[in-house]
């Protein structure tokens, strides 16, 4: 049990061998793990990244725990690795919630939570700004895994995150619990609610963007019109 650190280094994990009891790995000043088999990690075991380390996972799979990316910039980085995260992606600057972005070649799956903080209108790092997943490969999200936000501030009316660039050609497979295209996902700050709209198809097509309904926000009602001539019925959302 405990913590495995790996401090300015290079570790790699010959065939069948993996991190035993340890419940935590984490990579620091710019330590790379290097995988040559998969499953090196288990669903109970949190993988916590800090600024410049690299999980260099090319051509191998496994399921994690919670993935947390610490102090910005990282680098999930390598050539057709598959992650499968069982627990909660998010990212913090020394424990706290924080923007970061965590860039990855390789396919993701969100089976358990992503964590999402939005604390400015710029994708990038520490608490003025929001977190974003640059994944190049394919993403799909888990029916049961959960959105949830941490707002830095408030998200003014008609804001946009786009919170997951998915720079691959496919579609986000899948979405998250009880958010389907077009719904919506709260937060708060200070004092207020704010409501945020979801889109699996923002961007150029296949990102994950947010739109801001602003404090207090709720999406407007459709209306629907039926003309008196013909019964055709047309439907309309009040600006």
């Amino acid at each position: 049990t405990g913590s495995t650190y790996i401090n300015a280094a290079k570790v790699v994990i010959t065939a069948s061998a993996n991190f035993g009891n340890s419940t935590n790995i984490v990579l620091n000043f710019g330590g790379t793990l290097s995988p040559s088999n998969n499953n090196f990690m288990s669903s109970s075991q949190a993988l916590t990244m800090t600024a410049g380390s690299i999980l260099d996972a090319a051509g191998y799979s496994s399921t994690i725990g919670n993935l947390v990316f610490d102090c910005g910039y990282l680098g999930l980085a390598a050539t057709n690795e598959t992650i499968t995260v069982a627990g909660t992606v998010a990212s913090v600057t020394n424990g706290k919630p924080a923007a970061g972005i965590l860039p990855m070649t390789g396919n993701l799956t969100i089976s358990g939570g992503y964590q999402a903080y939005l604390g400015g209108m710029t994708a990038g790092t520490g608490s003025t700004c929001y977190t974003q997943l640059r994944i190049n490969g394919n993403v799909a999200v888990g029916g049961s895994s959960a959105l949830s936000l941490v707002l830095g501030g408030p998200t003014p009316m008609g804001a946009q995150y786009t919170i997951l660039s998915n720079l691959g050609v496919q579609p986000i497979s899948g979405t998250f619990s009880g958010i389907p295209q077009g719904g919506s996902v709260q937060g708060t700050y200070g004092a207020s609610n704010y409501t945020l709209t979801v889109s699996y198809t923002g961007g150029d097509g296949n990102d994950l963007v947010l739109t801001s309904l602003g404090a207090g926000g709720n999406q407007p009602p459709i209306v629907s019109i039926v003309t008196p001539t013909d019964g055709t019925m047309y439907t309309t959302t009040p600006a």
